[in-house]
């Protein structure tokens, strides 16, 4: 049985998480997302996993980013994740500077983050 809309939260999407292929190297819709069969661009298609009409610019909780057909995985992702853990974990060492050793230190780790 598919969710109802209201279980899910379905509402307007974001411009990197909603429903349907919005233009056409959208990189931000849902693997769930089954698209119209007609051509108009703004017609609404259908979900595999939450029941009625679903628009293409609307999102829900069970959005699942779809992966585009021939393409391949962003070599850089994991060093960009990693990069994310590393700026946040030199956040806090700059947080935890500025604390121990006054506002000078901290502003250096400060414009140490800004370079990543």
């Amino acid at each position: 049985m598919k969710a109802t809309k209201a279980s899910v939260d379905y509402s307007p999407g974001m411009r990197d998480a909603h429903c349907g292929k919005v233009f056409k190297e959208d990189r931000g819709y849902c693997r769930h997302f089954v698209p119209s069969h007609s051509q108009a661009p703004n017609d609404n298609g259908s979900c595999t996993e939450v029941a009625g009409s679903i628009g293409r610019v609307y999102w829900c909780r069970l959005f699942s980013k779809a992966q585009s057909r021939g393409s391949t995985p962003d070599p850089a992702a994991p060093f960009l994740a990693s990069c994310a853990g590393v700026s946040a974990s030199l956040a806090a060492t700059a947080q935890s500077s500025a604390t121990l050793d006054g506002p000078t230190s901290g502003a250096l780790g400060v414009a140490t983050l800004s370079q990543f």
